[in-house]
């Protein structure tokens, strides 16, 4: 469920157009991925960062989202 407007915005375009809010392209480079995370919208942002943990759980090769981790664990007061 959304929870912001521009999420409910992003969800409504996917329900009358198809849209995916949540894709984004993957590479395995961490500095694209981070420029990725910047640029993307904010449900692209909230699926690189579980696609990260998810991968970071289960003890697989996470380096492609190295840049996104520390550019969140740098700026994000949350995790101070």
């Amino acid at each position: 469920m959304p929870v912001t407007i521009l999420g409910l915005k992003l969800q409504a375009k996917q329900k009358l157009f198809g849209f995916d809010p949540y894709k984004y392209d993957i590479s395995n480079d961490p500095q694209a991925m981070l420029n990725t995370f910047l640029n993307g919208n904010i449900e692209q942002q909230g699926q690189i960062f579980q696609d990260y943990l998810f991968i970071l759980l289960q003890g697989g090769d996470y380096s492609r989202y190295q840049d996104v981790a520390d550019h969140l664990k740098n700026t994000c007061t949350c995790v101070k």
